[in-house]
């Protein structure tokens, strides 16, 4: 945390070098076991698009360009971010570019129906802010609160210098664990006074997500 956007861009680039390295990317919450900001979200026009008396309530995640090739998400339909992509929020007061998000499949069904969302807009935190925002593409579904709820409903906003990211994450060609040194030596690099801490595989989260269910079921 505190690091900023070029902090982060060098560092994709170090570690994208790194021949073990397939894709680096980074997320403000980490999959699976981290927190579930969310927001209001439906179409910017007529009434509720799902049906329903309210909007869908999804969870947002600010992340990387790299970040959904390092996680394994699969893009269904459109595109992922690129750097012409700013983040929603406003830039200390200067005029806001066009928004763009990507959303979950799911969500993206619940809004749009069997209509293809990519170049259409929705309104996000829908009655605090209403913010527009063109939705550029659509990603998988993927289990964000863990293996034993149902796929999130999510939607994806684009990093930059005022929506910067905190968790890392780094998909490898062998054991990854064995790159963390590696990971270290290129944040120290280029910044000795960022901390890491809690390194650990994928694996490892997941299981430590499923502890809960585990120890119920050996008890009972």
């Amino acid at each position: 945390k505190g690091v900023g956007k070029q902090f982060l861009d060098r560092l994709f680039q170090r570690l994208s070098a790194l021949p073990s390295v397939v894709a680096a990317g980074a997320v403000n919450t980490r999959p699976v076991e981290g927190g579930d900001p969310g927001m209001s979200i439906d179409s910017n026009s007529g009434p509720h698009s799902s049906g329903t008396s309210t909007p869908p309530w999804a969870g947002w995640r600010i992340v990387s360009p790299g970040y959904f090739r390092a996680a394994g998400l699969t893009l269904v339909r459109g595109r992922v971010f690129d750097e012409n992509d700013k983040p929603v929020w406003e830039d200390d007061g200067k005029p806001q570019g066009p928004r763009r998000v990507i959303l979950s499949e799911r969500l993206a069904k619940l809004i749009f129906g069997g209509d293809d969302p990519v170049g259409k807009h929705v309104a996000l935190w829908k009655g605090q802010s209403n913010l527009e925002a063109e939705v550029v593409g659509v990603m998988a579904d993927s289990r964000e609160r863990g293996l034993t709820a149902e796929p999130a409903l999510t939607v994806y906003l684009p990093y930059g210098k005022n929506a910067l990211p905190s968790e890392f994450i780094v998909h490898t060609r062998g054991n990854p664990l064995a790159l963390a040194p590696a990971v270290r030596s290129i944040v120290s690099s280029l910044d000795p006074n960022v901390p890491i801490g809690d390194v650990r595989s994928f694996e490892q989260v997941v299981q430590r997500s499923i502890v809960p269910q585990f120890f119920n079921t050996v008890l009972l």
